[in-house]
C-alpha cells in the first residue's frame, strides 16, 4: 500500500505543480468530466482538512491512505473507471472491492490519459 501513497503522492504533485501548457496531451482525454473531477479530488487531498489527522499518521500502516481518505477519493475512482465503459459490478469483481485497488486502478487511468502523446509525422 506504500505504492498507493507514492502513486497519489506522485500525481498530486504533478497535478498541481506541472505546466499544462508545456504538456502535449490528448485534449479530448482530459475534458471529460470523469478526468476533470479525478484531478480536482486529488488536489483536494492536499487541503488541510483532507490531510492525514495526527491519530492517522501513528497507524502502524501509515503512510498508507486511511479509510477517512480512501472514501473521499473512491466515488469519483470509480466515475472514472466506469467512464471506460467498465461496470460497477466489474469493478468489484476485479478489486474483491477493495478501497486502494479500485484507487489505483483510476490512478493507472488517469495517468494513462494524461501522458504526452506521440505524435507520429
Amino acid at each position: 500500500m506504500k505504492k498507493t501513497i507514492l502513486i497519489i503522492a506522485g500525481a498530486l504533485f504533478f497535478a498541481s505543480c506541472s505546466n499544462e501548457s508545456l504538456a502535449i496531451t490528448s485534449q479530448e482525454n482530459l475534458q471529460t468530466d470523469a478526468m476533470k473531477n479525478f484531478r480536482q479530488a486529488m488536489i483536494n487531498m492536499s487541503k488541510p482538512e483532507n490531510l492525514a489527522t495526527p491519530e492517522e499518521q501513528r497507524m502502524k500502516n501509515f503512510p498508507e491512505m486511511s479509510d477517512r481518505r480512501k472514501s473521499l477519493l473512491l466515488p469519483v475512482a470509480k466515475e472514472l473507471i466506469q467512464s471506460t465503459g467498465i461496470s460497477d459490478s466489474h469493478i468489484n469483481t476485479e478489486t474483491s472491492g477493495d478501497k486502494g485497488a479500485i484507487i489505483n486502478w483510476a490512478l493507472d487511468i488517469y495517468i494513462e490519459n494524461t501522458k504526452p502523446s506521440k505524435h507520429k509525422n
